[in-house]
């Protein structure tokens, strides 16, 4: 497993940026509300890693959320497990395949952008960022309009 990072040419090779509006297209009739806060312009790119024989993964990195979303250039996104401690020295980690995009954006918590981008305010519905959870549906991690009390749920 090699690292690439852009540089002047791959800086405008559309390539780098085609995975993260694959997942923009994906997301368009997306019945969820936070996924409406999915922006490309949101993320920047952290690098591609190089695996022979295996598709190439491009690392975006969420401006705002400073959360990962890792994808192949037809993308298929995928999650890092990183060495365990006893793991030998030139042992970097591996990617694995998301079992499906949903769990992978989900990861990125663009749940609470309202707290972090400006211009999101109103869907805060007058909560602090120490209330958040608040609107957050457990059941969905999707941001709900009304908030959620803890008695709606069976323990």
């Amino acid at each position: 497993m090699r690292m690439q990072f852009l540089d002047d040419v791959t800086a405008n090779d559309p390539a780098w940026a085609e995975p993260i509006f694959s997942v923009q297209r994906a997301l368009e009739h997306s019945t969820f509300l936070a996924d409406r806060f999915f922006e490309p312009r949101d993320f920047l790119h952290r690098g591609k890693v190089l695996r022979s024989g295996r598709p190439d993964i491009f690392l975006f990195q969420h401006f705002y959320t400073r959360r990962y979303i890792n994808l192949d250039a037809s993308g298929h996104a995928y999650r890092y497990l990183p060495p365990k401690p006893d793991a030998r020295p030139e042992y970097l980690g591996q990617y694995r395949p998301h079992s499906d995009l949903r769990h992978a954006v989900d990861n990125l918590g663009l749940w609470e952008m309202p707290w972090m981008k400006p211009g999101l305010e109103e869907y805060r519905q007058g909560l602090p960022w120490s209330e958040r959870y608040q609107l957050q549906n457990l059941d969905t991690g999707d941001l709900c309009l009304v908030p959620q009390t803890w008695d709606m749920y069976e323990w």
